[in-house]
Order: C-alpha cells, then structure tokens, then sequence
C-alpha cells in the first residue's frame, strides 16, 4: 500500500500551521524613538517632557509613538495643551535652535 500524501492542511505529517509559522509568532521588533512633548505641568507652568517610547515601525508610520507620549505624559501629571514631536520632526530641529537663541548664542529668528 502507498503511504498516503499529505493532505491540504497537512506538510510533511504536521499541520500547516506547524509546519508555517503565522505572524503573531514572529517576534516583533521595536524601535527605541526619542520624544519630546510641550504641556503644562501640575503646576500650570509650560514645561518639556522627554521620553522614549518603544515602537514598531508600522505603530511609528501610523503615529502611534505619539499617544503613547501623551498617555506617558498624562499619568506623570501634564495636561493640555500638549504637543509631542520625536527627533525626526521639523520641531526637533528648531527646538536645537530655540536653545541657542534662549542661552544668547544666536540673534537669528
């Protein structure tokens, strides 16, 4: 008698499943994303926030990194107005400016 061929749902004597991991079983791979936020602090002054947020790259294209900023921000005592950027974005860049031009080492706008 011929042994019998694996059937559909089948590969090799173990079910396809086994046999062919499905996504939830990958590992997911996270991206450490600097983050800043501008809010108000508990003491109703305006106030930076730094923060990491770990992200996967379709939660960061989705801009998921930044509600977790705000949650993270949220419990730590801030409240709105609250904006959050991450390294990447234009505010990052003029944030490095704003430092220079607060400690007196620019004049340019």
């Amino acid at each position: 008698m011929q042994p019998l061929a694996p059937t559909r749902g089948e590969a090799g004597g173990k079910p396809i499943s086994a046999a062919c991991p499905t996504e939830r079983e990958k590992p997911t791979m996270t991206n450490r994303i600097r983050m800043t936020l501008l809010a108000t602090n508990a003491e109703g002054s305006p106030d930076l926030y730094l923060t990491f947020v770990e992200a996967t790259d379709l939660q960061y294209d989705e801009g998921q990194h930044y509600d977790m900023t705000l949650a993270r921000a949220e419990v730590e005592g801030y409240r709105a107005p609250m904006i959050a950027f991450d390294q990447n974005d234009m505010a990052a860049n003029v944030l490095r400016h704003a430092a220079d031009f607060m400690e007196g080492d620019t004049n340019d706008l």
